[in-house]
């Protein structure tokens, strides 16, 4: 599709993961990959031009020790996580190049499917943002239109992430990947999807 050549992907990883006791973004699939490895290598293989990593000054710092295997990511430090959500998008969108769209998706939400995001992106051009729905329930990643990332940027920091997806018209995408709801919050949520052997 047109817009996978006019798009980039977001990673939030900003938060401190304190309930997880360590950083989501390097948890590791049952393949070695890490999280932010993994959903970024999906982002990629859709077409998107590079993908965004906004990420705590701890994992920061863990993984500028890496050598990062995977071209085209970007790393952006976010020294404060306690200013949410919002912060950390704004501080991500920063790097989307003008005029491009960008895929927005958690690091503890770590499915990812090829077939969800060309549904997003087939249903963007009549929206300012896709979200995907399981039985009437959203999940992610949610699709920015460019318009939204252009008003993302511009938007009053002051308030939060809830008032900025207010201010645009979103579109529903129904999917029957119901992986889309999946968060790891706890060892527990971990565990229950990725058994150590």
């Amino acid at each position: 599709m047109e817009l996978q050549n006019k798009c980039c992907a977001i990673i939030l990883a900003g938060g401190n993961s304190s309930r997880m006791g360590q950083h989501k973004a390097l948890l590791r699939f049952n393949d070695g990959f890490y999280f932010y490895e993994k959903i970024s290598l999906q982002f990629l293989k859709l077409g998107c031009k590079k993908v965004i990593i906004s990420i705590n000054s701890n994992a920061f710092k863990a993984v500028k020790k890496q050598k990062i295997k995977i071209k085209n990511i970007i790393f952006v430090e976010n020294k404060y996580p306690e200013k949410g959500k919002l912060y950390s998008l704004q501080l991500a969108l920063k790097e989307v190049d003008k005029g491009f769209g960008a895929f927005v998706h958690n690091v503890d939400n770590p499915f990812v499917e090829l077939a969800d995001l060309e549904l997003l992106a087939a249903g963007i051009f009549d929206a300012d943002y896709c979200v995907p729905q399981y039985k009437g329930r959203g999940g992610h990643p949610i699709l920015l239109s460019a318009k939204a990332v252009k008003m993302g940027r511009d938007f009053n920091p002051d308030l939060d992430l809830r008032t900025f997806m207010h201010s645009l018209k979103r579109k529903n995408c129904p999917t029957d990947n119901e992986n889309i709801r999946v968060n790891i919050n706890t060892q527990a949520d971990y565990l229950r999807y990725f058994p150590q052997s």
